[in-house]
């Protein structure tokens, strides 16, 4: 019983210490050493990406585009 209390303390501890220190937060769209605010959504079905500003509760979605100029998709139907 020991054990277990140990070790379910040791990973809650670890997952609090990774999201104290913004481990957890990042993603592609944040500048190295900062976060952008953007948040990125990707379409399951079509694999497109998405990116949603801060501030907007529901909707304002841009889609998110490469430097071609084409949207970002990782498959299409």
């Amino acid at each position: 019983m020991r054990h277990i209390a140990f070790w379910i303390l040791a990973t809650a501890a670890l997952i609090f210490f990774l999201w104290a220190n913004g481990s957890m937060d990042y993603d592609d769209t944040d500048p190295p050493g900062g976060r952008s605010g953007l948040v990125l959504r990707t379409d399951h079905g079509t694999g497109c990406q998405y990116l949603k500003a801060p501030g907007y509760w529901n909707g304002a979605l841009s889609p998110r585009l490469g430097a071609d100029g084409k949207p970002i998709c990782g498959r299409r139907p």
